[in-house]
């Protein structure tokens, strides 16, 4: 599910991408333009509350509010199709709301349509031009189709919106290098940006040491899975990682050290 609040820290990264499991080496986790993403509401609605739109319905078809409230309750309870056709009964008797719009092109996201989701963001966005959520939501829609050129720039209007939101810059700079084309020097400046916010955030730590070792410069590798590492001692593929920089750098006793570490640290995760 995605997040509807880009400030969630959940939204960090609940879309998997396909290098961004921790059972990969040089990736440390998962895509959450927002951690950036839709997300499910704390407690699933009771039937009383479903009864309650059930009955407003049932006495006045033409309740645009009542018919969104109801979709809203279907797409919380993983009832994406009923979601679905509730906003369009709200968006046939009201199409000038950009939140219902919005809410389907979740319903639509969570159920996989992705195409149809983006149209729906588009409209969304059309209606209210400052909609940061839709912005965001719709980069994470075209991330799924792997239009990063498209997801990149939804996330650069968001950051517009919302700039001092250290997940955006974090998530920007993921797409920059899950690119074909990948653009290092972006994706570093995005990086160096999150800890300037946030100078705890071990992600983006750990990002910078990917993207050095990938340059071939490795004493900054190394520094930065170091400080990914101070951060999180438990994160092995941190060790893992700075081991193969330590390699790569002459310096192999560090090295072994590390590998020696990451294998303990993985074999404590995955006793089996």
């Amino acid at each position: 599910m995605r997040n509807t609040s880009i400030g969630n820290a959940a939204l960090l990264l609940l879309i998997t991408l396909a290098l961004s499991s921790c059972a990969e080496k040089k990736i440390l986790g998962r895509y959450d333009l927002s951690d950036y993403n839709y997300s499910k509401a704390a407690s699933i609605p009771t039937d009383e509350e479903l009864d309650k739109y059930n009955k407003i319905i049932n006495t006045d078809k033409k309740n645009a509010a009542a018919f969104f409230e109801r979709g809203k309750i279907y797409n919380a309870r993983n009832q994406y199709k009923d979601a679905i056709a509730d906003y369009g009964q709200s968006i046939e008797l009201n199409n000038k709301n950009a939140k219902v719009y919005f809410e389907r092109a979740d319903a639509y996201y969570n159920n996989g349509e992705y195409k149809k989701a983006i149209l729906d963001y588009t409209e969304a966005v059309r209606l209210d031009d400052k909609f940061a959520l839709a912005f965001n939501n719709r980069s994470d829609a075209y991330l799924m189709e792997r239009d990063y050129k498209s997801a990149i720039s939804d996330v650069t209007k968001t950051i517009q919106l919302s700039p001092n939101n250290e997940l955006l810059y974090h998530g920007r700079g993921l797409l920059y290098i899950l690119k074909e084309e990948k653009e290092y020097d972006r994706a570093i400046a995005d990086f160096e940006k999150v800890i300037e916010i946030n100078p705890k955030y071990v992600n983006a730590y750990f990002e910078l040491g990917n993207i050095y070792y990938a340059k071939g410069e490795y004493g900054k590798a190394i520094f930065n899975f170091t400080k990914t590492i101070e951060l999180d001692e438990t994160l092995w593929v941190a060790y893992d990682n700075r081991g193969e920089a330590y390699e790569k750098s002459g310096q192999k006793a560090k090295a072994e050290a590390d590998y020696k570490t990451a294998k303990e640290l993985r074999s404590r995760r995955s006793p089996n």
